[in-house]
């Protein structure tokens, strides 16, 4: 006689995160209730959510709680989901303290990536103000001639840099 193998509940393929184990509310609970408002189904009866006749998202306060509610009318059935207030915050802790770090050293990386290239980009700049002082300081005709072909063709060489 072979030996009857019970089924195992499937494995995640990943680990949930650890607010789920910390807090544990983050399930989404379901009403069914009929065109004239009388409930069909309730998943939970400890949990006393209002009948919304009309379809959208609301916030609702059941118990204590703050509750997401998101009703949909369909034709002579209406049907709620709501999660709780306090599980999608906790989550959007979980997830913003995940991300924090990354987007800072992101955000780093590229300010010095910036920083690198407005100093290459300023470096012909700083040439031609050293080419026009000598440009000033040009005693003859000659000499000026001289330094303004070289101020002409540094603000040649800039202007290709920046195209």
């Amino acid at each position: 006689m072979a030996a009857r193998v019970r089924p195992r509940p499937p494995k995640l393929a990943l680990q949930l995160p650890s607010v789920y184990a910390e807090y544990g509310k983050f399930e989404f609970v379901t009403w069914v209730w009929s065109g004239s408002g009388a409930r069909l189904h309730s998943p939970d009866p400890g949990v006393d959510l209002p009948f919304r006749s009309r379809s959208g998202l609301s916030t609702v306060t059941a118990n204590g709680e703050s509750w997401h509610l998101y009703t949909i009318v369909l034709e002579g059935t209406i049907v709620q989901a709501a999660q709780r207030a306090s599980g999608r915050e906790s989550l959007a802790r979980d997830a913003i303290s995940a991300l924090i770090v990354p987007a800072l050293a992101m955000f780093a990386v590229l300010a010095a990536l910036l920083a690198l290239a407005l100093r290459r980009a300023l470096t012909p700049i700083t040439a031609l103000k050293l080419q026009l002082r000598l440009l000033e300081r040009a005693g003859d005709e000659t000499q000026r001639k001289a330094a303004l072909d070289e101020l002409t063709a540094g603000v040649a060489r800039a202007q290709h840099l920046v195209e």
